[in-house]
């Protein structure tokens, strides 16, 4: 199944369902389900308590009781649409917001698009997996009633 890793603390707002378009610097023509795996990187959720994102991750518990899911399988979603985000920030809440980079262009100049996700399931735990960059091929186990294409 196709995969997307994801930074934490954006992967585990994906997870819990605070978060639904993921923003990136290119164009996402793939529709269907998506695994999303939390990258192993603990870069943003060090500083996490002093971000404008702690607001909305606090009350869950990750990054105080709970551990963040670093280097797992965490969730499926389906990609639905992909748009320019200067078109899609507007209908968005703030919370959406917070946890997106909204800019109409990268620090490498690059438009940006949201990717966006609906029908969240989430795993029931954390799965650790090695993750990639970009879309890769998850092969490990999946939620119940999840079924592989094909």
């Amino acid at each position: 199944m196709i995969a997307l890793s994801l930074w934490d603390p954006w992967g585990t707002a994906m997870m819990l369902g605070l978060k639904h378009v993921e923003t990136r610097g290119w164009y996402c023509q793939y529709r269907g389900p998506l695994v999303i795996h939390v990258a192993r990187s603990r870069d943003a959720v060090d500083h996490i308590q002093r971000s404008p994102l702690w607001q909305y991750l606090a009350p869950t518990g990750y990054g105080t009781v709970k551990p963040w899911p670093l280097g797992c399988a965490v969730a499926v979603v389906e990609v639905i649409d992909c748009q320019p985000v200067q078109q899609l920030a507007p209908t968005l809440s703030p919370m959406e917001l917070a946890f997106g980079d909204y800019r109409q262009f990268g620090d490498d100049g690059k438009q940006r698009y949201g990717i966006i996700t609906t029908h969240l399931i989430p795993f029931e735990k954390p799965i650790p997996w090695k993750g990639a960059q970009g879309f890769w091929n998850y092969t490990g186990p999946l939620p119940e009633g999840v079924r592989r294409a094909g």
